[in-house]
């Protein structure tokens, strides 16, 4: 049949008619058929795809070509030369002129850019983008295992290394705040609050273990209010994560904060452990706004006081522990008190408020029932840190007006962002690529999966 006579076929039919002769004579299972289809279409794919870039090579003339670094007109250096490419399908290649600037000293390939193709590496961007999210989620000989599953192409853990190394160059290389105009569309009204949640988790190196900060913005109208009896959930957030100093992550921090728009927000709320550093960089990124410090902390350091207290399986531990919680979540009427002895030295210089003053008095009581030296170091040292986050401690407005009172959001978060690919048995990261690793996996939570790759190459342009 002539290239004139097949031309009156549609290419469904054309494919049609390959496939069925393809498996004519397959006898056996429906996996194997469905395989041998497989096969098949990307056999015609790859064919498809070659046949494609050498047209493409043929109709590149050999005039001089503008520098893309100076615009410089630049004449052919070498034609033809041959570039093989790794697609999703398998190999292909063709060919493309090369032209070298002596101005400036670049060398480029027109028809590379033409096609839109990396500039490093061996694949094409469909092929990088899909082993991308098998990378980012899985380690790399996991991950390459796992493409020769859903692929008939395989691939190695080292090509998998290679394009999360490249990819996470891109994406550090980017300004933070072109990264966050990618990642999620700009909001188009105030919000009614903005949430901050801030924590820091260890992961392994190759130097120790070191701290990976994480940040989370939401905008009120992305978070769904919890109960006392369930925790509330978030439907979009902005993630920032970052393996290194206080001022590298507040640099990116305030920039997820300013593409949410936390300057037009009614209201702006940080909600962290104890840590010093987080509510430092509460006041200087945004001034003004509500603290509160995660209550399961502020639990976790009771309940650690009342076991020095009564002993570890005394039952005097939970009563004490909830008496204290009472009296913090307000719920039962304050006495008339004098400035507790061992914390009359409120952290901002004034009285503490009516729950916490009565918080510091049991603690106070329990102080001259202490029979040791251990046990009124474990009671100043609660008093102390209720005394210091005096002003941080108002659960029951926050629950009262539908916010959160727990930092769970963020300790969430340091599971299914970093510790779910950064802290596995035997993992023990070089400190620069686990901060890249951190980045990519906080932009891949905030964008989802379909978008990561093409938010690194418009952030990073």
């Amino acid at each position: 049949m002539s290239k004139d006579e097949l031309a009156g076929f549609r290419i469904e039919d054309l494919m049609s008619e390959i496939v069925r002769r393809q498996v004519a004579e397959l006898d056996g299972t429906l996996r194997a058929m469905e395989v041998a289809v497989e096969q098949t279409q990307n056999a015609l794919a790859r064919t498809s795809l070659e046949s494609l870039l050498q047209a493409k090579s043929a109709q590149e003339d050999n005039a001089p070509k503008p520098c893309p670094k100076c615009g410089k007109l630049v004449r052919v250096r070498a034609r033809g030369r041959t570039r093989t490419l790794r697609a999703v399908a398998g190999e292909v290649s063709y060919r493309r002129n090369y032209h070298h600037c002596r101005d400036c000293g670049s060398g480029f390939y027109p028809l590379d850019d033409t096609l839109d193709l990396p500039v490093g590496g061996d694949l094409t961007r469909e092929m990088e983008r899909r082993l991308l999210d098998f990378a980012v989620n899985d380690p790399f000989e996991e991950a390459a295992q796992r493409w020769s599953v859903h692929y008939a192409t395989e691939v190695s853990s080292n090509l998998v290394r290679r394009v999360v190394e490249r990819q996470g160059k891109l994406l550090d290389g980017a300004q933070p705040a072109r990264v966050q105009a990618e990642v999620l569309p700009a909001p188009t009204q105030p919000a009614e609050a903005v949430y901050v949640f801030v924590d820091g988790s260890m992961v392994s190196t190759q130097t120790g273990w070191r701290e990976v900060k994480l940040g989370i913005v939401v905008r009120a109208e992305h978070r769904l209010a919890g109960t006392e009896e369930q925790r509330g959930m978030v439907t979009q957030a902005r993630y920032v994560a970052h393996m290194g100093g206080v001022d590298a992550f507040g640099a990116r921090l305030n920039e997820a904060l300013q593409a949410a728009q936390v300057h037009a927000a009614k209201r702006v709320v940080w909600l962290g452990d104890g840590a010093p550093w987080i509510w430092n960089l509460a006041e200087e990124l945004t001034p003004g706004a509500e603290q509160l410090v995660d209550w399961r902390h502020v639990e976790e350091k009771s309940n650690a006081c009342a076991k020095v207290l009564f002993g570890l399986t005394d039952p005097c531990v939970a009563l004490w522990t909830r008496q204290l919680a009472a009296l913090l979540w307000e719920k039962h009427v304050p006495p008339p008190l004098a400035s507790p002895d061992p914390f009359d030295a409120p952290a901002l210089g004034t009285a503490a408020p009516p729950h916490v003053a009565a918080a510091l008095a049991e603690l106070d009581e329990s102080w001259d029932l202490a029979t040791s030296g251990n046990k009124r170091d474990a009671i100043a040292n609660l008093g102390n840190y209720l005394d210091q986050h005096q002003n941080r401690l108002n659960y029951r407005a926050f629950r009262n007006g539908g916010d959160p009172t727990g930092s769970g959001t963020v300790e969430s978060g340091h599971k299914h962002v970093i510790q779910s690919r950064m802290k596995r048995a035997g993992q023990h990261w070089n400190a620069t690529n686990a901060d890249r690793m951190a980045q990519l996996r906080a932009t891949y939570r905030t964008c989802g999966p379909s978008a990561l790759y093409d938010v690194i190459q418009r952030a990073a342009a």
